[in-house]
């Protein structure tokens, strides 16, 4: 399979968070200025997508198994397109929660491309390909959730429907280009969905002991998803509200994020070497953990006179905190993808996978809203712990 494959196939991944990402800096406002939405009916709009791609993860990798890899990928697209064509003509609430709740079928594209990765990348003597690879899925996934936000920000000040209209286009003119260039898998083609892969990672000497621990990581990378989501889905109030920050501030914000995310994933294949990617998920765990608890809290703020908002050296610390919680974030997300590769079935397991974190992410954006209600650092406080004795 020839690298440019792979790297459309990385594009589709791409697309396909960035349209289901676009609308995250402002849309908590959006609803509430626009649509007059309780605090309960954002939490929707956040979980709503979840619920959605955990209800139709088996379909997608059923999908996977019968159709091949490449159709799903530009059914994916083209789906992606549809709801955020939908999002971005919206006229009531309900016709916005539709729109977010179909757009988050196609987010289970995401087991389809570990698949993809899986069987077409091999291990060389220091696992150093297959790591890449996934460093580089990690980035494209988490980049384009800090991404899509930084520019949805900067698109909104010209229509709150404009990001959505926008990220439609660019999916409905990426679908053919992944049409063209990507290679269907070679496994799939010569024995079918079905096939089972062979053990032949560096993992795979007790393959028993590495389920139970793929298990146990996999219940600290969903903590550690959710934790991201409960950060998308309050982080633009708490700017707005504490710092008096606009959608082109928050933009930037997330688009430091997505810097810092960039910076990281080139660590991802010297950490598994050196580590490996039990250790170095641990660790990372620990740092999301640490930067989300610090974020609303460190230093304490000092208030000015005037405005009552927090002094500019909190304002700067708390950017600090949230581009190191993105990071973190996308790292922790490269070595599951690497340890999860060694199982068998992949598009069942990369399924199960994708429902265990789905699962955490359907209930934390409505707990985190109604905690939003009571103090601004209340949702920080009480999703920063779960990583660490998840690790």
């Amino acid at each position: 399979v020839p690298a440019a494959a792979l790297w459309m196939v990385l594009l589709t991944v791409f697309l396909d968070q960035f349209g289901g990402n676009v609308l995250v800096p402002m849309l908590a406002p959006y609803a509430r200025m626009d649509f007059n939405a309780s605090d309960a009916d954002i939490g929707y709009l956040f979980s709503f997508p979840c619920a959605s791609a955990f209800a139709f993860s088996y379909m997608m990798a059923s999908f996977t198994n019968s159709l091949g890899r490449k159709p799903v990928f530009v059914i994916s697209l083209l789906g992606m397109a549809l709801a955020c064509l939908c999002q971005g003509t919206a006229d009531s609430f309900g016709w916005l929660l539709l729109g977010r709740t179909f757009g988050g079928m196609w987010l289970n594209i995401l087991t389809t491309a570990k698949v993809y990765i899986n069987e077409t990348t091999d291990w060389d003597v220091t696992g150093n390909e297959r790591s890449y690879w996934f460093a580089q899925l990690s980035l494209c996934q988490n980049v384009a959730k800090l991404f899509a936000p930084a520019l949805g920000g900067a698109l909104s000040h010209y229509g709150l429907n404009v990001p959505s209209l926008a990220t439609a286009l660019v999916n409905i003119v990426g679908a053919p280009l992944v049409y063209m260039y990507v290679v269907e898998s070679p496994r799939f083609l010569q024995g079918g969905g079905a096939e089972r892969k062979a053990r032949k990672g560096p993992y795979a000497a007790n393959p028993q002991s590495e389920v139970l621990r793929m298990r146990l990581f996999c219940l600290a990378s969903m903590f550690t998803t959710a934790c991201m989501k409960l950060a998308q889905t309050v982080f633009a109030l708490f700017a707005i509200d504490k710092y008096g920050l606009g959608a082109i501030d928050i933009g930037f914000i997330y688009l430091l994020g997505a810097l810092g995310t960039i910076v990281a994933s080139r660590f991802v294949p010297y950490m598994n070497r050196q580590l490996g990617p039990y250790n170095s998920g641990i660790i990372t765990s620990f740092v999301n953990a640490a930067a989300m608890l610090a974020l609303p809290m460190f230093p304490f703020p000092e208030h000015d006179a005037d405005s009552g908002r927090a002094s500019q050296v909190s304002l700067v610390c708390m950017i600090c905190c949230f581009v190191v919680m993105s990071a973190a974030a996308s790292v922790t997300t490269s070595f599951q993808n690497i340890i999860s590769g060694e199982l068998d079935n992949q598009p069942i397991v990369q399924a199960r996978g994708f429902q265990v974190r789905q699962g955490g992410m359907m209930m934390v954006p409505i707990l985190a809203s109604r905690l939003f209600r009571y103090s601004l650092a209340y949702p920080w406080i009480f999703g920063s712990p779960p990583p660490a004795p998840a690790a």
